[in-house]
């Protein structure tokens, strides 16, 4: 199933998106608008692929207050 990010809520964590990278690591399924846009913004930031974005999310997490990628899932799950 290749790396799954979750983005959650801070403060409950309820899951509001989700980013999946395929196995072969080209291709990327989202679960929700929130996730396409944290990804699209950081490939943006970095200029890199939406694949290679959602790794990085998941390397370095991410949170802007509000939503997460949740720290102890850090390297997929």
């Amino acid at each position: 199933m290749g790396q799954v990010m979750r983005i959650v809520v801070v403060t409950s964590g309820l899951e509001v998106g989700r980013a999946t990278v395929s196995d072969d690591g080209t291709g990327v399924a989202y679960g929700g608008r929130v996730a396409r846009g944290v990804v699209a913004a950081r490939a943006r930031d970095d200029g890199t692929t939406e694949a290679v974005a959602v790794v990085r999310l998941l390397a370095d997490g991410w949170s802007n207050g509000y939503l997460m990628v949740p720290l102890d899932e850090i390297g997929g799950s």
